[in-house]
């Protein structure tokens, strides 16, 4: 019972870190983990540190909006950084005054 339990558990750790370490490494995994955890930890807004960054990154989107020099802005992003770019656009909408909401 209690032998079995403690085999069957030691087994499976280590088959667990050596598929992490051969293909683990090739497939990524260890970096999906952290995309997994990045992404969880935004959307439950455990990263005070991002969430500061988003709003500068907003404030620059609405200064950029401001400048007469530019036709357009263009907002991009790839995997986690769609909805990051669509959060920053969000942000600097709630925050232009009336007459830039249309520029943003």
């Amino acid at each position: 019972g209690v032998i079995s339990l403690g085999v069957s558990a030691t087994v499976s750790v280590v088959v667990f870190l050596g598929l992490l370490q051969w293909p683990g490494r090739r497939w990524r995994v260890l970096q999906a983990m952290d995309d997994w955890i990045f992404s969880s930890d935004y959307v439950h807004g455990r990263r005070p540190d991002l969430e500061a960054r988003l709003d500068r990154f907003a404030d620059r989107l609405i200064a950029c909006a401001h400048d007469p020099s530019l036709d357009a802005i263009v907002t991009s992003g790839h995997s986690m950084g769609a909805p990051l770019a669509i959060d920053i656009v969000a942000r600097a909408l709630a925050r232009a005054a009336p007459p830039c909401r249309r520029c943003v």
